[in-house]
């Protein structure tokens, strides 16, 4: 008597061979870029308001925080405007 030709189910693979299982479970590229774009338009806001303030004769520390102030915001707005859109 012989044993049954019967091969175990295999997993789908992907093209360099490894199981395919699912979504990834770490952050995605378009989620990275989105990141990386918000804190550079808030960086840009940051330097905006400094150098505004700065030319319209506020003190250095008074321009630092609004350049503070305005990193946040345009952060803020940013992240919230990708997360509606759906890209966080």
């Amino acid at each position: 008597m012989s044993a049954p030709d019967s091969a175990p189910a295999r997993e789908p693979a992907d093209a360099r061979g490894l199981p395919v299982t699912g979504t990834p479970s770490g952050p995605t590229t378009t989620k990275v870029v989105t990141i990386v774009f918000a804190f550079l338009i808030g960086i840009i806001a940051a330097l905006v308001a400094f150098v505004v303030t700065r030319h319209l004769g506020a003190e250095p520390l008074a321009a630092m925080v609004s350049s503070c102030g305005a990193f946040v915001g345009g952060y803020y707005l940013m992240t919230h405007t990708a997360e509606k859109l759906g890209f966080l």
